[in-house]
């Protein structure tokens, strides 16, 4: 499996769509915070306004994420200034018929699909700290790559049918639209935004990249990785900071105690010496100070507040 692969395996991202917004004449609606709302124009235009960011206008055929938790709104028009947040009602009734109507006035229709993303495994960053606030996919222009114009037209025909099963077909359309957004979204990133996603498209740090994460239990030096991908330390060390931003044991650190987290979070029966060798520690002292370093407790400690966690949800306490 490749790296980006690995990774959206490892944080279970999974899409939802909730249904259709549908807006007309005058509206300023502000929406609750979620983390990786999305957003499917299919009809007219407006304005999105998130949080410390600037406005950004939406036209029929845009696709938006926002992968971090920012209250947000939709304006007809960027000089309204009261907004309006959506009541119990609305959202009882958004549930119910998959259709939030807001707006005053005449004027053109916007419709659009919304959604959201979500991980399973809790430690997300993994992914979210390397994504712009706002990624947003502009639909109609002649640079939108095929494949994400197929996907939005596919997902807009399953709500507006309706067909048997429409809905786990939505969903899944979604997951692949997001892989879709991120491909394109890193391949847009300059130079000056060094991360691990972007460097998958480099031939040499992105082969070392994949070895690191599909052998991370392996005792990886720097010299190795270099032979690996046919560099030399010294010049493969520059490059993979310059790429990535972090040096390569610095990352393989970071990817090992990722994965020995979503060990620990999946309750598995090993002892925490074992899940430190399976990630590639010897030094089961060594591991417990990496791991705390990175996920900020001790795996003891992470492991309880995942079963406290756990059956907080299972008792419906959120």
């Amino acid at each position: 499996m490749d790296v980006l692969g690995q990774v959206m395996t490892l944080l279970r991202t999974k899409g939802h769509i909730y249904g259709r917004l549908e807006a007309i004449g005058d509206f300023n609606i502000r929406f609750p915070y979620e983390v990786g709302h999305c957003l499917i124009v299919t009809r007219g235009s407006c304005f999105l306004v998130v949080e410390g960011q600037k406005p950004v206008a939406l036209v029929s055929g845009d696709f938006v994420i926002l992968p971090t938790s920012k209250s947000f709104c939709l304006k007809s028009k960027l000089e309204l200034k009261s907004s309006t947040d959506i009541t119990p009602k609305q959202g009882e009734d958004y549930v119910q018929t998959g259709v939030l109507a807001f707006g005053s006035g005449e004027g053109l229709p916007v419709s659009m699909i919304s959604g959201c993303f979500s991980f399973a495994f809790a430690e997300s960053r993994l992914l979210t700290e390397y994504l712009s606030p706002i990624i947003h996919l502009k639909g109609n222009t002649p640079n939108t790559p095929i494949g994400i114009q197929t996907i939005l037209q596919m997902i807009e025909s399953e709500i507006t049918q309706a067909h048997p099963g429409s809905t786990t077909v939505i969903d899944r359309l979604s997951e692949v639209l997001l892989i879709h957004a991120l491909r394109n979204h890193f391949e847009s990133l300059s130079e000056n935004n060094p991360s691990w996603l972007k460097a998958l498209g480099d031939p040499q740090i992105g082969k070392s990249l994949s070895h690191m994460h599909e052998k991370p239990e392996k005792t990886w030096t720097v010299e190795q990785l270099a032979k690996s991908v046919g560099m030399s330390r010294s010049a493969f060390a520059t490059k993979f900071k310059l790429a990535v931003g972090k040096t390569p044991l610095e990352h393989l650190t970071e990817w090992r105690m990722f994965k020995a987290a979503t060990m620990i979070s999946d309750h598995t029966p090993m002892k925490i010496e074992d899940i430190a060798l399976a990630v590639g520690y010897e030094s089961d002292r060594a591991f417990r100070q990496n791991f705390r370093k990175i996920m900020g407790s001790s795996p003891r400690e992470y492991k309880q507040r995942n079963l406290n966690k756990d059956m907080n949800e299972s008792n419906g306490y959120h």
